[in-house]
């Protein structure tokens, strides 16, 4: 049997095959774009946490000053300190986030005992809008026949600064828009006698190369007036 294709229908055939080529190399053109966009914001540095660069920030009736100091050892593990108005934080940077140390201590009759010292994420990277993650850290100690139990965790949210936000506050519209990072921490402690439950809601919003520009600790929102990133 012997079939003919007319010209009406092989019109048709090549129609749809032109139709799902088309289809094809526009998904292929997305996902090379949002790619690419993911590796732009990779290797922008919206962390620069590198010794010696500063922040001075103004809340509500006091500025804050904010300073990276030199790189320390914790964990065996490379850190790095900054100081927030004197209070230090460490943090550790990779590829997947970044991360600050954590240390838990139960004080029994004068005396401290570690129930938790590891890292948590505090920001997960890449950045990438509307992410939502958390992690934990959960450990228990026997302190002189009591068992006392520690928990802190970590939840965020990435959202998108606008353009608009940031140029109310510099007077500068950035290329690249900002971030919004909300963060909830939630720290129990608990012994045989003792529950000790806090959480804190912190906002902090990032621009590149810059860094953190406003920040929400819990209790008061600050705002950057002036910096030194080398």
């Amino acid at each position: 049997m012997t079939y003919r294709c007319t010209g009406r229908r092989a019109y048709s055939v090549l129609r749809r095959a032109y139709g799902v080529l088309c289809f094809i190399i526009a998904v292929v053109l997305l996902l090379t774009f949002c790619d690419n966009r993911i590796i732009e914001r990779a290797t922008i540095n919206y962390f620069p946490y590198e010794e010696g660069n500063w922040w001075r920030y103004l809340g509500d009736s006091d500025t804050l000053l904010v300073e990276v100091e030199p790189s320390d050892t914790l964990l065996q593990t490379e850190v790095t300190p900054v100081s927030f108005g004197g209070n230090i934080k460490y943090f550790v940077e990779d590829d997947r986030a970044l991360s600050e140390y954590v240390n838990i201590v139960y004080n029994f009759s004068g005396d401290d005992y570690t129930i938790i010292e590891n890292f948590i994420t505090r920001i997960e990277l890449p950045l990438v809008y509307d992410n939502v993650y958390q992690d934990s850290l959960i450990d228990s100690l026997n302190v002189f026949g009591q068992w006392v139990t520690a928990q802190y965790r970590m939840s965020g949210a990435i959202s998108e600064w606008e353009n608009t936000d940031i140029t109310e506050v510099f007077d500068t519209l950035y290329s690249e828009a900002g971030y919004k990072i909300e963060l909830v921490t939630i720290y129990n402690l608990t012994s045989q006698d003792t529950t000790i439950t806090d959480t804190t809601y912190l906002e902090e919003y990032y621009v590149p190369n810059k860094g953190l520009v406003r920040f929400y600790d819990g209790e008061t929102w600050y705002d950057l007036i002036e910096y030194e990133v080398r």
